[in-house]
């Protein structure tokens, strides 16, 4: 596990602390890597038996979290599933009313929000919010670069869905309600941005 997961990892049990002690996750854009956990709290939700719902939009990413939904696979620390998750969706977050009829108790959006253009992020917000039963997490770069600025090789990542297309400071999710942690330096490569919001 690198620096960076291992920091994102405290980050979330420093802000968190409660995060396993729900019972019902819907958890967005669970992109699967062969080497380690593919999502984050991965271990934490199945030892504390939670149902956890994925939406992913990539069909190739979705086919992965089937299989090994349905066979489990030995990753470089240890065996995961079979059955880690009630259910995979295929589909887009903005569209999240239309995906899923469930509340739930903890809703995770984690590194998904620079991946939607700038005025598509408040309706989702409101849209995940409304799924939301008791927390709403994001997790997203601070500062950085967009798809539109001459550093990004717009040709490579033209119209991809792992493209970053908006950009987000601490305020941002401040001003909506959110307590926001950093960990890093924003707008330098390499930092984490956690945003959590709760139902009283």
């Amino acid at each position: 596990m690198n620096l960076l997961r291992q920091a994102r990892d405290k980050q979330i049990g420093r802000c968190v602390p409660d995060l396993f002690d729900h019972k019902t996750v819907l958890y967005i854009g669970a992109k699967l890597r062969w080497n380690y956990p593919f999502f984050r709290g991965q271990d934490g939700f199945a030892a504390a038996g939670c149902a956890v719902d994925v939406v992913e939009l990539i069909a190739a990413n979705v086919a992965k979290l089937k299989a090994v939904n349905a066979n489990g696979h030995r990753f470089q620390n240890g065996l995961r599933g079979p059955g880690m998750f009630r259910k995979i969706i295929k589909g887009d977050v903005r569209h999240v009313s239309k995906l899923t009829r469930r509340r739930y108790d903890v809703v995770m959006w984690w590194q998904g929000p620079e991946h939607v253009h700038l005025h598509e992020v408040e309706p989702t917000l409101l849209a995940l919010w409304q799924k939301t039963k008791k927390i709403l997490l994001l997790g997203c770069p601070c500062g950085g670069i967009t798809i539109e600025h001459p550093m990004a090789r717009i040709e490579r990542f033209k119209n991809s869905p792992s493209a970053h297309y908006s950009i987000f400071n601490d305020r941002y999710f401040a001003d909506r309600g959110f307590t926001v942690d950093v960990v890093g330096e924003c707008g330098v490569r390499g930092n984490n941005m956690l945003a959590v919001r709760r139902r009283p």
